[in-house]
């Protein structure tokens, strides 16, 4: 697939993913308050992100003995 064209569906991917985030976030902030749809959010992203963090005790991220 050329340069231009992954490009183009990476970032599609990423629209989409942001649309519906915001649909998700919008509908559930009717039925739930508003704090609790954050809280969710962002435990969900601590939760998802939480592998690219360094490994308690590593010097450097990707370390092969860590």
């Amino acid at each position: 697939m050329p340069v231009a064209r992954r490009t183009d569906a990476v970032l599609l991917l990423v629209a989409l993913v942001w649309g519906s985030s915001y649909l998700a976030a919008k509908t559930a902030a009717v039925a739930l308050p508003v704090r609790a749809v954050l809280f969710a959010r962002y435990a969900i992203s601590v939760l998802a992100h939480e592998h690219s963090l360094p490994a308690p005790g590593c010097t450097h991220h990707g370390a092969e003995t860590c």
